[in-house]
């Protein structure tokens, strides 16, 4: 009886060990910033120029010079050769103020989960014409 309960609780412990997803413990900026490098899908909301939903792949890479740097291409859905780039402190995401190429001003913030898995977004979109598009958004990590 002893044995039983002895190999079921480690089979148990083990289960729970392998299932668990890996949280960083207290990462810095760059940790994050290189954790969260790869293909996200995003589900996003926008008020003025888009359809009410656009669901789309996007692709963060960390700044190979500045480690608190991503990149985001296809942001907004404007094409994997543009990109928006955001600063990375603790599990924000700060979208300062830039122009894309085509004219897009962009900012906003996001917070990105504790497992590095999703991301929410607040954030506006002018195209140029001064009309401000504000969008929500949630990324989800894909690979």
């Amino acid at each position: 009886m002893k044995t039983t309960l002895r190999f079921f609780c480690i089979v148990l412990v083990g289960v729970v060990l392998i299932s668990c997803e890996e949280i960083l413990n207290n990462p810095t900026a760059a940790e994050i910033a290189s954790e969260i490098e790869g293909t996200w899908e995003c589900d996003e909301s926008s008020s003025v120029f888009k359809s009410a939903t656009d669901i789309y792949m996007v692709y963060i890479s960390p700044d190979e010079n500045d480690s608190t740097l991503v990149y985001i291409s296809n942001f907004y859905a404007l094409g994997n050769g543009i990109e928006a780039k955001a600063r990375v402190s603790g599990y924000t995401l700060s979208l300062f103020n830039q122009t894309l190429t085509g004219g897009y001003i962009v900012q906003g913030t996001g917070t990105i989960s504790t497992n590095l898995k999703s991301i929410s977004w607040n954030y506006s979109v002018d195209d140029g014409s001064g009309i401000k598009d504000d969008v929500v958004a949630k990324y989800t990590y894909r690979y």
